[in-house]
């Protein structure tokens, strides 16, 4: 009688177990869920998420934020002169500048493509507009990066010389 018990204890122990780990996995999967893939911003998921969840909060405390949508055509026009990775690369950058840009209490996301979303909390449509001002980035290559534009042609080029020499063809 006393193994059987002891044998239930052990069992139910080791759910105890898988369950805190279960717990944990998904808790993790969650977290990669609202987190873009690449870019140090959530992802679309995880910015509707924090938009309703903001919203019940402001209901009920009776607070005002905002929300801004930028989209940026420069990235289109990157990715068709310099590349996919140069696209990539400058949506890294603009999301270190508006993330800069933001208070600890603000969120910003990718919402796909070459669209950011950011939620301005305690923000109304005046302050929102003159952040979004202050958060201008530029919408052609040379305002999103500078004199850095030559170098990523340059990059760029060395990388496709490096790839059609891997393949063999010189």
């Amino acid at each position: 009688m006393q193994e059987a018990l002891t044998d239930i204890l052990h069992e139910f122990d080791h759910m105890r177990h898988q369950l805190e780990h279960s717990r944990a996995h998904v808790a993790y999967l969650e977290e990669a869920a609202d987190n873009n893939s690449f870019l140090p911003v959530k992802s679309r998921h995880g910015l509707m998420r924090e938009l309703s969840r903001r919203q019940l909060v402001s209901e009920r405390v009776e607070t005002t934020s905002s929300f801004v949508y930028i989209r940026l055509r420069a990235i289109d026009i990157i990715g068709e002169e310099l590349g996919h990775l140069a696209a990539q690369e400058a949506l890294k950058h603009v999301a270190a500048i508006l993330h800069q840009g933001l208070r600890a209490s603000d969120a910003i996301g990718c919402l796909g493509g070459n669209a950011f979303g950011i939620i301005l909390a305690l923000a109304g449509s005046e302050t929102a507009l003159a952040k979004t001002h202050d958060l201008a980035v530029g919408d052609s290559p040379e305002e999103i990066f500078g004199a850095a534009n030559r170098d990523l042609l340059v990059r760029r080029k060395s990388g496709d010389a490096g790839a059609s020499g891997g393949k063999g063809g010189g």
